[in-house]
C-alpha cells in the first residue's frame, strides 16, 4: 500500500476477508461474498464489515 501510495484497501472477496480478519461467515447461497468485507489501513488497522445477522455469531467465535 505504501508503494501504491494508497491509504487503505477495501476487500470484499470472501477469500480475502478470511485472510484480513479469520472470519468464517454464514453460507448463504449466491450472498456470502456481497455481504461481508474488510477495510485494511496503511497502519495494519482492519475493520470488518458483517451482515447485521451474522455479527452476534462472529463476534462469539471469531479469534
Amino acid at each position: 500500500m505504501t508503494v501504491s501510495d494508497l491509504d487503505a484497501v477495501l476487500v470484499r472477496k470472501e477469500e480475502n476477508v478470511r485472510y484480513l480478519t479469520s472470519l468464517r461467515p454464514q453460507i448463504i447461497a449466491g450472498k456470502n461474498g456481497v455481504l461481508n468485507g474488510a477495510l485494511c489501513t496503511q497502519d495494519g488497522t482492519v475493520a470488518l464489515l458483517i451482515s447485521g445477522g451474522d455479527r452476534d455469531r462472529a463476534e462469539a467465535s471469531m479469534p
